[in-house]
């Protein structure tokens, strides 16, 4: 009820937050995106009337620095490993690899964390459209780089990657 009606309703994303009510007692539990969310949400719960005590039992996802993730190539199947923006980034990203390499399992190792770039979707669909151009190998972004190993079918192809590359 406190979240659906009281202080965190319409107040950004906080369905990471679980609360448990007893009374005018709130434990607050769960995986905060950031040690920034994970404050904001224990603030707005306090202000609320009628609370007596907050107990906060949240936690912050750790910070990945560099931010780095790859993706690799190899014997019909896709890994996608290393860490993923919190939030749908991780359905996002596997949607991506499923949209670029159709046919190939998608195997996912990822970890979510948070300090992504700002724009490491558009560059983990980046670098997955550069994966598929090649018979097999990797693909990595250690926070804005791209890196790419690997061995394409032909000249084309490598020039196809090489123009995408040059993009970012």
């Amino acid at each position: 009820v406190l979240l659906a009606s009281g202080p965190l309703s319409g107040a950004g994303d906080e369905t990471w937050v679980k609360p448990a009510i007893e009374g005018r007692d709130i434990v607050i539990e769960g995986e905060a995106p950031s040690e920034a969310a994970r404050r904001a949400a224990r603030e707005k719960v306090e202000q609320a009337d009628g609370i007596r005590v907050v107990a906060d039992a949240t936690t912050a996802l750790a910070e990945a620095k560099p931010f780095a993730w790859t993706a690799s190539r190899a014997a019909g199947t896709v890994t996608l490993s290393g860490a993923v923006a919190p939030g749908t980034a991780r359905e996002q990203v596997i949607a991506a690899a499923r949209q670029e390499l159709p046919g190939l399992s998608v195997v996912d190792q990822m970890k979510a964390a948070s300090g992504a770039p700002e724009a490491s979707l558009a560059m983990t669909a980046t670098a997955l459209k550069t994966l598929a151009a090649l018979k097999s190998g990797s693909v990595a972004l250690v926070d804005n780089k791209l890196s790419v190993k690997g061995e394409t079918a032909d000249a084309a192809a490598s020039g196809a990657i090489l123009a995408a590359t040059r993009k970012l």
